[in-house]
């Protein structure tokens, strides 16, 4: 026999594939609702999608890995260049002298009450 969805070879007595089953459990279907069976020579007819070979997958996993090296490299010169930015500023601020606006007298003592004992 083959499966309805997919058209898998499947035990005598099975309506369905265990991956097909296996997708069904994932959206099940509300009790009572009408459900259409197609025609098993539809089903015939239709054929499985084809599996990636295992060496592609490999190469997938290659180019993620890359891909994720490439990320951390960027990501560590950004923090490099922050921090580059950071240090600048902070010394900057560390080596700059106050000068004193032209006409305001920063010395001068003022003294209140100006009662003496």
């Amino acid at each position: 026999m083959q499966c309805l969805r997919c058209g898998r070879e499947i035990e005598e007595g099975q309506v369905f594939c265990f991956l097909c089953e296996s997708v069904m459990v994932r959206q099940p279907v509300k009790p009572n609702t009408v459900v259409t069976i197609p025609d098993r020579s539809a089903a015939v007819r239709s054929t499985p999608a084809p599996r990636k070979p295992q060496q592609q997958v490999e190469e997938d996993i290659d180019l993620l890995h890359r891909t994720i090296m490439q990320l951390r490299l960027w990501v560590c010169m950004l923090m490099a260049a922050l921090m580059l930015c950071v240090g600048v500023l902070t010394w900057q601020e560390l080596t700059r002298e106050e000068k004193p606006a032209i006409g305001q007298n920063y010395t001068s003592i003022i003294e209140f009450g100006g009662g003496g004992r």
